[in-house]
């Protein structure tokens, strides 16, 4: 499954230290973690321009797109 939209925000303080894969389960909560992670290993999820792992710590002030 991918998505046919675009989304942009960006991870404020309550964010920091959540793992990318927990953040937008959080705040997207249509899909599954395991969607989630799919989006992310098939490249369509960027934080502050750049690829990362479901893995990834969220920081504050990251963009996700």
């Amino acid at each position: 499954m991918s998505l046919h939209e675009v989304f942009s925000c960006t991870a404020g303080k309550d964010d920091a230290g959540k793992r990318l894969d927990i953040f937008l389960v959080q705040k997207f909560s249509y899909l599954s973690r395991e969607k989630w992670q799919n989006e992310i290993h098939e490249k369509n999820i960027l934080i502050s321009g750049g690829a990362r792992e479901a893995s990834y710590i969220i920081r504050e002030k990251d963009d996700i797109v």
